[in-house]
């Protein structure tokens, strides 16, 4: 087979539907329609990327079939193939007085080192780790309007910089034991959008970190004592079991966020919610889901050994 396939739209489209059916969403079902695509040509060898620099004239026959499946993306999807690595990893900083939206890295291994210069300086280290400028990634930053930042803005930005990389690696450690982390997680980014919106809403931002805390805490409970979630209500309650059922030590300074994210129901819909009680819970779920992540994860695989 040398010549492009007269029905290969037909036959790119027919994968596309059944990545959709599959619930395999836009920005990765490029790669997977490769494959499909591959399958169906009897085309094991179909480079899975397009090439960065093609010629039609000298490109091999798979190269080409590629080519044709990234172009028809390209033309249907258009800006929805594009991969936001921070779309569940946002968070809500109080600085200079307004509300910012902070988006977290997908991969960091470096130093962070907050800076007032733009443009970015991230990654500018030439002979040292990479470095990130948390200050550079508030959406809509200015260089004007850093220019204003306090040192306690700065402080405060690092802050929730680290509070938010701390919960992302709690929810990774986490996540595949039970799908409670996984609504927890989509319970933080609904938190941090109330908050971050052009209309924002702090009653639903409070009511969905109260969501976050107690999700994870029953997470938690389920996948350290391997027994279903405990039908408890309240953060309170939620802590008491870890701390006795569970065996889990070391959290005793946690229990003061407690209160900081309270469960209000008629937040959702009437009761008044101020901004900087809406701010706290977001603040002190985040700590204390990051914090919990990782002595809950040392009374995991400790419950592991005992069991064992």
């Amino acid at each position: 087979m040398s010549d492009l396939p007269e029905n290969l739209n037909s036959i790119i489209e027919t994968a596309d539907r059944e990545l959709q059916a599959d619930d395999v969403p836009p920005h990765a079902r490029q790669i997977h329609a490769v494959m499909k695509v591959a399958k169906a040509l009897d085309l094991p060898g179909l480079p899975l990327f397009p090439l960065n620099e093609h010629d039609p004239e000298k490109d091999s026959f798979p190269d080409l079939i590629t080519q044709r499946i990234s172009s028809w993306y390209q033309e249907f999807y258009g800006d929805r193939l594009k991969l936001d690595p921070s779309a569940n990893a946002r968070v809500a900083i109080i600085a200079d007085g307004d509300i910012w939206e902070g988006n977290l890295p997908i991969i960091f291994g470096g130093l962070v080192a907050p800076s007032r210069s733009l443009p970015d300086t991230s990654g500018k280290s030439q002979n040292g780790p990479e470095i990130y400028n948390p200050c550079a990634h508030l959406t809509g930053i200015t260089q004007a309007r850093l220019d204003r930042f306090t040192n306690d803005d700065i402080n405060e930005v690092v802050e929730l910089y680290n509070l938010g990389l701390n919960a992302r690696d709690a929810f990774k450690r986490f996540m595949k034991f039970n799908p409670l982390f996984v609504r927890a997680e989509a319970d933080w980014a609904a938190a941090t959008l109330h908050l971050t919106a052009q209309r924002p809403d702090y009653g639903q931002s409070l009511y969905s970190s109260y969501q976050v805390a107690e999700k994870f805490m029953k997470g938690l409970y389920a996948v350290v004592t391997d027994k279903k979630a405990p039908y408890v209500h309240g953060l309170d309650g939620l802590f008491k079991k870890l701390r006795t059922d569970c065996g889990i030590v070391g959290i005793d300074n946690l229990e003061p966020l407690l209160p900081k994210i309270p469960y209000r129901s008629s937040a959702r819909y009437d009761e008044p919610i101020d901004r900087s009680v809406a701010y706290d819970a977001h603040k002190s779920s985040l700590k204390l889901v990051g914090q919990l992540g990782t002595v809950g994860y040392s009374g995991y695989h400790q419950s592991r050994k005992t069991t064992a």
